[in-house]
């Protein structure tokens, strides 16, 4: 059995808030494509990522030939960097859609999705694969998009991706070959794997660049600061989602049915930041009402009606909204004139719940027993009992700046109204959490720099949404469906 990597090494691997890139040079599939062939006739790139020209002819270059290329290249790097047979089993390479000057392959849309049962801690099932296959590609064809962006900027963050490897092995105390086998087992290719980071961190730097040339007038963050204050005053809420384009009425049955099959997937328990990052079709990578309190009278009806009844760590259905369909997950909540529940002091009992590999089977039915009544504990008293029952460590801790592993723990105790349980990694023993009880601070107006940086963040997005719009305007797609039902068979 192969090693888990913990949540938060998950977590910090899509982290766009703390990268600093310099320079750029893919070398993945999508990048094999004769690039120099188009953006020596993108002269004009600048000019039309500003406004200043709609038109571009150098993202019209791609021939066949740019094609049969890319396919051999990426033939060569795979077998070049797995051999036979260990991560694709023989997988022909084809290329299932064109964008702008890349192109996306069943290996780019497999690896996305085994990713996601890897980053769930699920086994891969191919009933719940083929539901991704279609939200997936879309998400690549818009990352597609923002790589061309950012690609016309010349950076190179290969040295920063390799970093970032590094780091998830470490945080996993794994070496990079032991990463390098736990990815194969599962069917990750690590160099693609490797190369959607660096592009990730490439898309982030042209994301600061422009978050670099706006400026904030210390006038809008008084004004802000006296609507904050105001705001305090209203229900307030923190949410992630996962958003669906509907392009037009022709394509809405669909889209619905794509985002009615990802919730089915978590309701099984797939991983939403997880699916965010994999099938998530938002304009911009700033989220943020996943950083910003939204009062519920600005949040729209049908959205404000499923988020009521939704705690902390729950997701909601599929909701229609303007634009397309979401999936809301609720990542704090705060009452009137009240701190968000994450800033509760939460008292709590957490125990150690060891699972040692039995001997017989008599100890499998004994070990499995104990787990599922931690695991059904729904009072305090009934936690406690369980613990003293099976010998568990335990003990009452005060906790008052909960860490990720400590929240997800809190919401779903919260959430299901018993135990919160979670398994770090393999070798580790699982850790359960009951809370005793909450005390929830009330709530303050943060200060000038923490309001200024939200203005800053804010109207980045904005400026970026647009520059994205430009950009699809000028960009094309080619999608080859036919080719869609042949990547999980």
């Amino acid at each position: 059995m192969y090693k888990s990597l913990t949540v938060t090494s998950i977590a910090v691997l899509f982290c766009f808030e703390n990268v600093c890139a310099r320079g750029y040079n893919i070398k993945n599939i999508g990048r094999a494509v004769s690039e120099a062939h188009v953006i020596n006739k993108e002269k004009d790139t600048q000019a039309m990522l500003f406004g200043k020209n709609k038109t571009s002819n150098g993202l019209k270059a791609l021939r066949a030939n740019d094609l049969a290329k890319a396919i051999k290249n990426a033939r060569k790097e795979i077998q070049k960097e797995n051999n036979e047979e260990q991560i694709l089993n023989n997988t022909e390479v084809f290329v299932v859609a064109r964008v702008a000057d890349g192109i996306i392959t069943n290996i780019d849309i497999l690896n996305t999705i085994r990713f996601v049962f890897f980053s769930s801690r699920r086994p891969f099932e191919k009933k719940y694969a083929k539901m991704m296959v279609k939200p997936v590609l879309e998400s690549l064809v818009e990352d597609r998009i923002r790589q061309s962006i950012a690609r016309s900027q010349n950076m190179d963050v290969n040295t920063e991706a390799q970093k970032k490897i590094e780091e998830i092995a470490k945080n996993n105390k794994l070496t990079i070959k032991e990463l390098e086998d736990t990815f194969k087992k599962i069917g990750i290719n690590i160099t693609i794997f490797k190369n959607n980071i660096a592009s990730k961190f490439v898309f982030n730097a042209f994301y600061q660049s422009v978050r670099q040339s706006i400026t904030v007038d210390p006038n809008v963050v008084k004004s802000e600061m006296d609507k904050y204050k105001e705001n305090l005053k209203h229900e307030r809420y923190k949410f992630s989602e996962i958003f669906f384009t509907v392009k037009n009425l022709t394509e809405k049955q669909s889209v619905k049915e794509k985002a009615d099959a990802i919730v089915d997937l978590l309701d099984q328990g797939f991983d939403f930041s997880a699916l965010v990052d994999s099938v998530s079709q938002a304009n911009t990578i700033s989220r943020t009402s996943e950083n910003e309190w939204v009062i519920s009278e600005n949040i729209d009806s049908d959205t404000r009606v499923a988020i009521r009844d939704l705690k902390p760590g729950q997701h909601s259905k599929a909701i229609e909204v303007s634009g397309g369909y979401k999936i809301i997950k609720l990542i704090d909540k705060a009452m009137p004139n009240k701190e968000g529940l994450n800033k509760a002091k939460i008292r709590a009992i957490v125990a150690e719940v060891p699972t040692p590999t039995p001997k017989t089977e008599d100890e499998a039915i004994s070990l499995q027993m104990s787990i599922n009544t931690i695991v059904e504990a729904n009072s305090v008293e009934q936690f406690k009992r369980t613990c003293e029952v099976y010998g568990f460590k335990h003990m009452e801790t005060l906790i008052t700046d909960p860490n990720p592993i400590q929240m997800e723990l809190i919401n779903r105790n919260k959430s299901t109204g018993q135990s919160g349980i979670i398994r770090l990694a393999e070798d580790q023993p699982l850790i359960a959490l009951f809370v005793i009880s909450e005390e929830v601070p009330d709530a303050v107006v943060p200060d000038y720099k923490t309001i200024s940086d939200i203005i800053l963040n804010r109207k980045t997005a904005q400026e970026f949404a647009k520059i994205m719009k430009r950009q699809r305007i000028v960009n094309y797609e080619t999608v080859y469906k036919d080719k869609l039902n042949k990547i999980i068979d």
